[in-house]
């Protein structure tokens, strides 16, 4: 195992434009001569995130604003391209083998063809499976080699994609919850506390690897699998689990990300730092501070557009982490301004992203300005949405799912009763939701 420390002579910098001086916060401890801190941010920073949390004008607590940290934990994920696509197919269909599709974690499925403007409407419940007790800490399923695996409090199910028998269940490596799952080398990986489990994906065996990878989900490029553990990056060999790269960055850490047109990671911190590293050596090849704290990044095209924690987005140039655009974020006439939690969705040259009260957005990838506004269709503010054929998948408090046209933001099915945060494959609809007080995991089909 290779221990990789940041190289003292790397240059931090703080980037600005006069719109986000009026963001700039009171100095962390970072400076020019060494990497952003190991330690925890300090507790007006966390306070001030933590204020962020409101819906409906009432703060919310710490459960409830962070009802799909398993979710929101993992946010970001973006760009699909020719590499990650062909991992994405297999004999039995289209493969969603992460949270966000693929490696890129856009949350675009590029190959959906069943599910339709015209035939989403009339999708019913195809199969349910009770999971056991309501948790309202939702992660979407990945689906492989026709088995779907879903996560619920301390276990892993896999189910039959077609007929959503089950295969087989397991408990994990303790009490602590799973993150979503992700499949690679034969394996299901998901981040759990002190550990990160990895499952033989035909008998749910699992090996407990000492990694503190807590609700973070594992990112899938090819043979390596890549996780966060406490504000370090860490690469494992998919097959055996192995460890070929650490390296120390900072806490308060999203990602990873990523970019298939150049092979390199992303990361963003809630210090403000975007991170661009080797995928194969976890080399960092440059690292800026934007001066607002970032929930999450999605790559789109040469652009990484990243999320402003409750605020507006921000887009930097991928290749040299210039600021590109900053848009104004969300707005509407209840008075609310600011944004989501959750990066953007990425496809059809939008990005797109859900508000519990000014409901949901897309913008110009190019220029951040606004392509249209659906103030009807409301999501929670740390969900990141689904987009397949030409469709936006809306998720609201009560898990039910609106399809949106994706390029004007018409309704194209009204209300789906159906799975939070829905994962659309081989023309299903699957996810988790609570249903008189027990967790199910739903798929409907037309």
């Amino acid at each position: 195992m290779r221990i990789a420390r940041l190289p003292t002579n790397l240059t931090f910098s703080r980037v600005t434009t006069p719109e986000m001086d009026q963001f700039w916060e009171p100095d962390t401890g970072m400076n020019a001569a060494s990497a952003p801190p190991k330690n925890d941010l300090p507790e007006w920073q966390v306070w001030r995130l933590r204020d962020f949390w409101i819906k409906g004008g009432e703060k919310m607590g710490h459960a409830d604003g962070r009802r799909r940290v398993g979710v929101t934990l993992a946010i970001g994920f973006a760009l699909i391209s020719s590499l990650i696509c062909a991992n994405t197919t297999s004999a039995s269909g289209t493969e969603w083998l992460q949270v966000g599709f693929d490696a890129a974690h856009d949350y675009f499925n590029p190959f959906e063809t069943a599910l339709s403007s015209t035939t989403v409407a009339n999708v019913k419940l195809a199969y349910t499976q009770i999971l056991g007790s309501s948790d309202p800490y939702a992660n979407p399923p990945a689906v492989a080699g026709g088995t779907v695996y879903v996560t619920s409090h301390n276990r892993l199910f896999a189910f039959d994609e077609v007929s959503g028998a089950r295969k087989w269940n397991a408990t994990s490596c303790g009490p602590a919850r799973l993150s979503a799952p992700a499949v690679a080398g034969g394996h299901v990986w998901a981040g759990q506390g002190k550990h990160l489990a990895m499952f033989d994906t035909q008998t749910g065996a699992v090996s407990c690897l000492p990694i503190q990878a807590g609700g973070y989900a594992v990112t899938v490029v090819g043979p390596t699998v890549f996780t966060i553990a406490r504000g370090d990056l860490v690469a494992l060999e998919a097959g055996t689990g192995g460890v070929t790269f650490r390296r120390q960055l900072t806490s308060g850490l999203s990602g990873p990300y990523f970019m298939t047109s150049n092979n390199d990671l992303y990361i963003t911190a809630l210090s403000g730092f975007i991170y661009r590293l080797d995928s194969s050596t976890g080399n960092v090849i440059w690292a800026r501070q934007y001066g607002e704290q970032l929930c999450g990044a999605t790559p789109a095209s040469a652009l990484i557009i990243a999320s402003v924690c409750g605020g507006p987005l921000l887009a930097v140039d991928a290749t040299s982490g210039d600021v590109v655009w900053r848009n104004n974020g969300i707005s509407c006439e209840h008075g609310v301004e600011g944004g989501g939690f959750a990066p953007p969705s990425v496809a059809y040259g939008l990005a797109y992203q859900a508000h519990s009260v000014c409901g949901t957005w897309a913008f110009s990838v190019s220029t951040g300005r606004v392509a249209w506004r659906n103030g009807f269709v409301e999501s929670y503010d740390f969900d990141t949405l689904t987009v397949a054929n030409h469709l936006v998948y809306v998720t609201d408090g009560g898990c039910n799912t609106v399809a949106l046209q994706a390029n004007t933001g018409d309704e194209a099915a009204p209300s789906i009763p159906g799975p939070c945060i829905p994962v659309v494959v081989n023309g299903t609809i699957l996810g988790l939701e609570s249903y008189n007080n027990r967790e199910r995991f739903d798929a409907l089909k037309i």
